[in-house]
């Protein structure tokens, strides 16, 4: 029970960190926030027993492109981006860009065949191999 609440806790702060991401105005500090969101999706993949992913998020993505974009970020000067432009075309493209990748998502999800893991042996090596 404790697992699911420290997961669910994870995922809540993942999603926050994700809007802090898509609607922080500076540059620095959509990075911040995205560093906390891959940080929190190793925390997730370790909650999970999933060991390798965990370190492997760590080490690749919070680790070293987070801080080679943090560096090219710093280096662009932030101060000279074009705060507010935002014109309502952008807007929209947006809008219809996210409606789409949604529809797709549910798309595939409604189509999807779900495999039978009844048997142990069902998502093995083995099996795999064999087949």
């Amino acid at each position: 029970m404790i697992l699911v609440a420290a997961k669910c806790i994870v995922a809540v702060l993942a999603f926050l960190s994700a809007l802090g991401v898509a609607f922080s105005p500076q540059a620095v500090h959509s990075a911040l926030c995205l560093t906390f969101n891959l940080l929190c999706v190793a925390v997730l993949y370790l909650l999970m027993s999933l060991h390798f992913l965990g370190a492997a998020q760590l080490l690749v993505y919070a680790g070293a492109i987070m801080v080679v974009f943090l560096f090219a970020v710093t280096v662009l000067a932030p101060e000279d981006e074009m705060l507010g432009k935002w014109n309502d075309s952008y807007r929209l493209t947006g809008i219809a860009v996210a409606a789409l990748l949604g529809g797709c998502l549910v798309a595939v999800n409604l189509t999807a065949i779900l495999t039978d893991v009844s048997s142990p042996e069902a998502g093995t090596l083995r099996k795999f191999a064999t087949d």
